[in-house]
C-alpha cells in the first residue's frame, strides 16, 4: 500500500481501488462517477410551483411533475431507483388557500416515482401549494 500526501494536485488523477480524501475545495461539479446508491444517500431532490402549471424550479434525478389534481402530485425519476425501499420525505409552502396550516403526505413509493399529497389541515381537503419540495434517501 502507498501513500500520496500532496497539498496540490493537477491534472488527471487515476486510481484503483478505494480513495479516501479528508477535504474537497470548490464546488465538486468537476467530480464524476462518485457512487449513486447506498445507504443514505440522496437519490433525488425537487422544488417546484405546484399551482397553476405545475414547474420544477430545480431538482436532481427528477425528470418531470405529473399533476394528478389539486394537492397531487407524481414525482418521476430520470434513472429508476434499486427499489421502492427508500424514504421520501415532502414539504409544502405557502397552500394557494393562505392557510398554513397544510401538511403533506407520501404516497405509492415505486422505482421510478412517488406521489406527494398536500392537504389542508384546517378544511380536510387537498390543496395546491405554491412551493413544494420532496427528497428521496436510500
Amino acid at each position: 500500500m502507498a501513500n500520496l500526501v500532496s497539498t496540490t494536485i493537477t491534472g488527471n488523477v487515476t486510481a484503483s481501488g478505494n480513495v479516501t480524501a479528508t477535504a474537497f475545495s470548490g464546488d465538486g461539479s468537476s467530480l464524476t462517477n462518485l457512487p449513486s446508491s447506498g445507504a443514505g444517500n440522496v437519490e433525488a431532490w425537487v422544488n417546484f410551483n405546484g399551482t397553476g402549471t405545475v414547474a420544477i424550479r430545480d431538482s436532481g434525478n427528477v425528470s418531470s411533475i405529473t399533476d394528478n389534481g389539486t394537492g397531487d402530485y407524481t414525482i418521476n425519476f430520470t434513472t429508476n431507483l434499486a427499489n421502492a425501499n427508500y424514504s421520501a420525505i415532502a414539504n409544502p409552502g405557502r397552500p394557494t388557500n393562505g392557510n398554513f396550516n397544510a401538511g403533506a403526505t407520501v404516497h405509492v413509493l415505486a422505482v421510478d416515482s412517488f406521489v406527494i399529497r398536500i392537504r389542508n389541515q384546517a378544511a380536510t381537503a387537498q390543496t395546491d401549494a405554491e412551493i413544494v419540495t420532496g427528497v428521496v434517501i436510500m
